[in-house]
């Protein structure tokens, strides 16, 4: 059976395939439990999701096989089926310091499960130490119990963060509860050492309300990719007032592949004519093949969607402009688009 299950499982979304899965898990529920405990130990994933799920539904697992489980299996749903069980299964029997072990568990589900059914006992020790835990999901749950408990979790996120230098999840944390008093505090770590620093501190400055293009513009040019896209989200609140003339210099090499993605996509949100020059800026003189495919799928969207509707005239300079950037990358428009293009730019010559 064990052998077979894998099959079974592939196939029962076959019109004929359903048929076996629902004897094998027959099988798992009522067949002497060694039958189950060979699919238990199966080292395929499916099956032993198959024979989890079956032995929980049908109450044949007992606690310290769940609780073995939930610890140790390759499987995260396996571990996270198997740690919502032996939660219930604690709980019903008033034994919830059975849970504890799960809070350290790999999967922040499992984790999360842990310290939200401990909270509920009454238990907020565990909650107040996943404050600072890495995952959101584990701090969320953290943050409403220890709320719920009367405790500003804010204030804890204060304290972390005024030391030097602070852990990103207490940066994090503060973006998630702080309030926009907090965001001097977190500006203070826009240069953090970890780039994982850095990547909280965007984030939660944006969270809190702070989106000054001259600050975080220059932020793009950060040597991590996760930076960068951070301070693409906070400069996307407030397109109309970032420096153009800067996020063109930044599609140009030397800078990074991730820093001039992400200057042309916040040019692309600037007006349907600068986001026009910003494709034809990369289609013509980008080195990275990505990026001018991911310019030319825009530029095609635009004669799409856009350029019937582009109805603001152009002025002499930027008609000017237009037409050299489309000459210079003709060869790689071809003749279709660059007719079209040229079309709507000369239609709109104010």
């Amino acid at each position: 059976m064990v052998a077979i299950t894998p099959v079974a499982l592939a196939l029962r979304a076959r019109g004929e395939g359903g048929w076996l899965a629902e004897r094998i898990q027959r099988a798992l529920r009522e067949e002497p439990v060694e039958v189950l405990e060979a699919a238990l130990a199966a080292a395929d994933r499916r099956t032993r999701r198959a024979a989890y799920t079956a032995g929980i539904a049908a109450s044949r697992l007992d606690h310290d096989q769940l609780l073995g489980a939930a610890q140790r299996d390759d499987d995260v749903l396996v571990r996270i089926a198997c740690a919502v069980a032996v939660i219930r299964m604690s709980a019903d029997s008033g034994r919830l310091h059975d849970v504890r072990p799960l809070l350290t568990n790999r999967a922040s589900q499992v984790r999360a499960e842990a310290v939200f059914a401990l909270a509920g006992a009454g238990e907020l020790g565990p909650a107040e130490f996943a404050l600072a835990d890495r995952s959101p999901a584990v701090r969320a749950v953290a943050q409403a119990a220890v709320q719920n408990a009367g405790i500003d979790p804010a204030e804890r996120y204060r304290v972390l963060a005024a030391k030097t230098p602070p852990d990103p999840v207490a940066l994090a944390g503060l973006g998630e509860v702080g309030a926009s008093s907090d965001v001097g505090l977190v500006m203070e770590w826009l240069h953090h050492p970890l780039s994982r620093g850095r990547v909280e501190a965007v984030r939660a400055a944006r969270r809190l309300g702070f989106a000054s293009p001259p600050v975080l513009l220059p932020l793009l040019t950060d040597p991590s990719p996760a930076v960068t896209r951070q301070v693409v989200l906070a400069l996307r609140r407030r397109p109309g007032n970032i420096d153009g003339a800067a996020l063109q210099a930044l599609m140009r090499p030397p800078h990074a592949i991730h820093v001039r993605r992400a200057a042309h996509g916040l040019l692309r949100e600037c007006g349907p004519w600068v986001r026009l020059a910003a494709d034809l800026q990369v289609i013509a003189t980008d080195p990275a093949t990505s990026l001018r495919e991911l310019a030319l799928t825009d530029l095609d969207q635009w004669l799409t969607y856009t350029a019937a509707t582009a109805y603001a005239d152009l002025d002499g300079a930027v008609h000017a402009e237009l037409l050299a950037l489309a000459e210079a990358a003709r060869t790689r428009l071809g003749g279709t688009r660059i007719r079209l293009l040229l079309f709507h730019v000369r239609s709109r010559n104010a």
